[in-house]
């Protein structure tokens, strides 16, 4: 024994109760005897079924984990797509309203040059009705 021990716990394992060689077959045969061996068997059993099993979990944890996180960025990819197309949309339809405004102000300005042309054509007219009227007095 270490020399560390307290002189206690020292003696009380020098003065432990041991087994002998028949007493240890005989508790050996009480064992199987009861068909512990088997039940010890069976739990080694179950708890390599229940490890087995967590790991499985943890396994399909994983895999849903993984696929959350794919679900996740198909998700955003969708989102950001859809905002791209939204954007798109958006640009697309800033950019029609832009033209229609352009061909409005376009149709405007023909319009008031067409005006001033009549405008200027009539008011020459009129001068060259008032210059002849003149002119024929």
């Amino acid at each position: 024994m270490m020399s560390f021990f307290p002189v206690k716990v020292r003696s009380a394992w020098t003065r432990r109760p041991k087994m002998k060689t028949q007493q240890v077959l005989r508790f050996r045969s009480t064992l199987t005897s009861r068909n512990i061996t088997s039940e010890y068997h069976y739990y080694y059993y179950y708890y390599y079924y229940y490890y087995y099993y967590y790991y499985y979990y943890y396994y399909y944890y994983h895999y849903y984990y993984y696929y959350y996180y794919y679900y996740y960025y198909y998700y955003y990819y969708y989102y950001y797509y859809y905002y791209y197309y939204y954007y798109y949309y958006y640009y697309y339809h800033y950019y029609y309203y832009y033209y229609y405004y352009y061909y409005y102000y376009y149709y405007y300005y023909y319009y008031y040059y067409y005006y001033y042309y009549y405008y200027y054509y009539y008011y020459y007219y009129y001068y060259y009705y008032y210059y002849y009227s003149n002119f024929s007095i």
